[in-house]
């Protein structure tokens, strides 16, 4: 009798639920760097991902910025923060899945 009542429980449990609960990815599921941190003296911020492109903006060491998008071939990425949006080449960066984890590094940096 006991089998009797698993199987039907069993069986309700693994259909689909339409309203269950859906979570945001989140970098450490998702494996995406959302955070920079400037990791040379100087960096030019330009207008796009080109090293002959304009320059737009400038950033130094230490600098935290938002991830906005990287090129297909992960070369540039493009940054943002409240007063500075532009490309860098990923070779000046040092990327992280969020903002802690890039502002404990900074204070590495500054050591």
């Amino acid at each position: 009798m006991t089998c009797a009542l698993c199987v039907p429980l069993l069986i309700a449990g693994c259909s689909r639920d339409e309203d269950a609960l859906a979570l945001p990815e989140t970098p450490v599921l998702s494996g995406q760097d959302t955070v920079a941190l400037v990791a040379e003296e100087y960096v030019r911020l330009l207008d796009r991902p080109d090293g002959t492109a304009g320059v737009v903006g400038h950033g130094r060491r230490g600098d935290v910025l938002a991830v906005v998008s990287t090129t297909p071939d992960g070369r540039w990425i493009e940054l943002d923060d409240a007063s500075r949006h532009g490309w860098v080449r990923r070779d000046y960066l040092r990327l992280y899945g969020s903002r802690e984890q890039a502002l404990n590094a900074q204070e590495m940096l500054e050591e």
